[in-house]
């Protein structure tokens, strides 16, 4: 199947349907609209309302037509995408958007004396070493919203601001991001155990070359090793309630833990609904609560 079959299917299977919604018991059926990643949760909700209400409507057969494909592509389309979606060194961050850039230091902290902070280690580091990284990368921007609801791929919940040898793990699948419900915070996980003993800046100047530029001096990123930072959880400005959306980070994670697996490096265990036996339904509602 093409990639372009896939979309199709994809998109069809979230988006092109028609429905009443009665929120209130009180209220009378409004007219039909359309079914949108933002409203398919509260479609869920209601429908055996709507099927009691319109259930002999030629209309409502053909809505109920259509779900019963969304719940047969929709699997597909995440298998396929797995196989055609993977963080590597080919849609790796080597440069930064600069709209991106900007947007993302407006709610996480600006530039102060050429040094930007990393979200992960918390240290003020020198700015062209610090990457605007995008979550979902902008190689898939056109299924950005089907897949993840983004209608904008520079939308500041799709980014992070890290240290160019933590971002590069990121983009390989070598480190992902769990969130800890119990606390409410994304914690970083190390999965390439080779790895760990590896000096952060020695990583970052092996990968940036000539336009590495070190650490300010007493800086304490100059000893920092993967093992460091394994662990940690992401670092946000006071009184800052921007956080990066969970599913983003989450499908991060659940490609990582299928490289792992290949790999052969660490296995994590987390909560990732898409390889496990949760009803479909259940997951849709998840995935479009995250």
């Amino acid at each position: 199947m093409s990639i372009d079959t896939w979309q199709a299917m994809t998109c069809r299977g979230i988006s092109m349907f028609h429905l009443d919604i009665d929120v209130h018991q009180d209220q009378k059926l409004p007219g039909w609209e359309e079914i949108t990643v933002a409203n398919l949760s509260t479609f869920l909700t209601h429908r055996p309302q709507l099927k009691a209400v319109r259930g002999g409507d030629d209309q409502f057969a053909a809505l109920e037509a259509e779900i019963n494909l969304l719940k047969m592509t929709q699997p597909l389309s995440v298998a396929l995408r797995d196989r055609v979606f993977r963080y590597s060194l080919s849609n790796i961050t080597w440069g930064s958007n600069k709209k991106f850039r900007q947007r993302l230091q407006a709610v996480y902290g600006a530039e102060q004396n050429g040094l930007l902070c990393c979200m992960l280690t918390g240290e003020k580091l020198p700015v062209s070493t610090v990457i605007a990284s995008h979550l979902y990368k902008c190689e898939w921007k056109e299924f950005a919203e089907v897949d993840m609801g983004l209608e904008d791929i520079d939308d500041v919940g799709n980014g992070l601001l890290m240290w160019k040898p933590i971002e590069h793990a990121f983009n390989t699948s070598a480190l992902c991001f769990v969130h800890d419900k119990g606390m409410d915070r994304f914690v970083a996980h190390v999965l390439d155990l080779s790895l760990l003993d590896v000096s952060l800046s020695a990583r970052g100047a092996k990968l940036m070359g000539a336009s590495w530029v070190a650490s300010p001096p007493g800086s304490r990123a100059a000893s920092l090793t993967y093992r460091d930072i394994d662990g940690e959880a992401l670092r946000f400005p006071p009184n800052c309630l921007q956080r990066p959306l969970k599913r983003v980070l989450c499908y991060q994670a659940h490609l990582a833990k299928k490289e792992a697996s290949k790999q052969g490096w660490r296995q994590l265990e987390f909560e990732d609904f898409w390889s496990e036996g949760l009803p479909y339904l259940e997951k849709v509602k998840a995935w479009l609560a995250m």
